[in-house]
């Protein structure tokens, strides 16, 4: 039975990964095969759904939903442009943090969602090519959602088995998370230096 269950597990693993049906369906299919097959009973199905992890998304959503209308990611957009004068490297640095603490206490991809764009809007307007401010969001909108219990779906659910805290797991995972952050940022200070360099004709104060 521990075979099989593995296998489905890994099947349903490859068509979500590889997009090739809607992941809802595939996760439904896979859990009804384990009960088919008398690997799961029903009650123990129903006993394996985090409703806590679902209900807790559902209100980051809402939450990133109604703060994406209000306005207050172009506020913070201009805000940066104003802060750094302009200088590529600490826009970079800037909304390389920003997503990693956004991340940290919303739904990652939502916050990609939204901070991409504005990146996207400011460092074109600057004449810049966009690639590596994206690219190090991407990367810091994981390690900021690892950082915290409520940064991901995965952490919920972890957290809730293992007992552990907030804080506990936040105890846990700062220290490889800051590593992590500084090694990403030399990393790509040294591969995109030319890039991310501070140019001449920068936004006066």
């Amino acid at each position: 039975m521990t075979l099989i269950a593995l296998l489905i597990f890994a099947f349903a693993f490859i068509l979500i990964t590889t997009d090739l049906f809607d992941k809802a369906l595939v996760a439904i299919l896979g859990a009804l095969s384990m009960i088919i097959l008398g690997i799961l009973s029903p009650e123990e199905a129903l006993e394996a759904v985090s409703v806590e992890t679902i209900f807790l998304l559902m209100g980051m959503m809402i939450l990133v939903h109604i703060a994406s209308k209000s306005g207050i990611f172009e506020w913070l957009n201009v805000k940066i442009a104003t802060i750094t004068r302009g200088n590529p490297f600490a826009i970079f640095l800037f909304f390389s943090l920003i997503t990693a603490v956004s991340s940290a206490f919303l739904d990652n991809v939502t916050t990609i969602l939204l901070v991409v764009p504005l990146t996207i809007e400011l460092v074109k307007g600057m004449g810049r090519d966009p690639k590596p401010y994206v690219f190090a969001e991407i990367i810091f909108s994981n390690m900021g959602g690892a950082l915290t219990l409520i940064g991901d779906a995965s952490n919920i659910i972890i957290g809730g088995a293992s007992g552990a805290s907030f804080v506990q797991f936040l105890q846990n995972m700062y220290i490889p998370i800051s590593f992590a952050a500084i090694f990403t940022i030399l990393v790509f200070s040294i591969v995109y230096w030319s890039k991310l360099k501070p140019i001449s004709g920068q936004l006066s104060e």
